[in-house]
């Protein structure tokens, strides 16, 4: 599950902290340390892949030797919530829907009159 969102990747090449992740087929690729940060009392990690602009985001535990244990985001609310903390904390404005549960709109909206987003055409 991803999103896809503008962050700026030049901010992001300055970070010095990089781990290297094992994918599910066992190969491994550097990442860039974003941000770590809690919701709820879990800890969630934010990586860039070196040479990519595509933003990974995991749970994860602290094993007592240091190492981090991440694990896939697999519930779409859970993933949903992480992404929309990682984007207010890099201050990334939302430019989907308004987000009350009563409005069905797209990104596109033409609904002037009655809706509540800002998306209008």
């Amino acid at each position: 599950m991803n999103e896809n969102k503008e962050i700026n990747i030049d901010e992001v090449e300055e970070m010095e902290e990089i781990i290297t992740i094992t994918l599910d087929d066992d190969s491994e690729l550097d990442c860039h340390v974003l941000l770590t940060f809690d919701i709820n009392d879990k800890d969630y990690i934010a990586l860039l892949p070196i040479d990519s602009d595509e933003v990974y985001l995991y749970s994860y535990q602290e094993m007592e030797d240091g190492e981090l244990e991440l694990a896939n985001i697999e519930d779409e609310e859970e993933f949903k919530k992480a992404a929309d903390e990682f984007y207010a904390q890099l201050g990334v404005e939302d430019d989907e829907c308004c987000g009350d549960e009563e409005c069905d709109c797209e990104e596109d909206c033409d609904d002037t009159e009655s809706c509540c987003c800002e998306n209008h055409n």
